[in-house]
């Protein structure tokens, strides 16, 4: 599962089982949030092309790989199981 969100509108996510799920969800925000479609959105600066390529979403794409391999264990799964 991939996670991911537009750096100029940071409260809205999205997810994807895949890399480029996850891509086309991204996409599908960036058309609804900026197509005036939600009056209220909070946006952090001009409307720009989404950084779903950008060194640091291969950088966090990496880390949840490697955060996974610790994480995907039934050690965890019990030590979570009561949230």
């Amino acid at each position: 599962m991939y996670l991911g969100y537009l750096e100029e509108f940071p409260d809205y996510w999205t997810q994807g089982e895949t890399v480029e799920e996850l891509k086309e969800n991204l996409k599908d925000i960036y058309d609804d949030v900026s197509g005036g479609f939600f009056p209220r959105i909070s946006q952090n600066s001009e409307i720009m092309e989404s950084k779903v390529d950008s060194e640091a979403f291969k950088t966090m794409l990496a880390s949840e790989e490697v955060l996974a391999r610790d994480w995907n264990t039934p050690e965890e799964d019990a030590a979570w199981a009561h949230l």
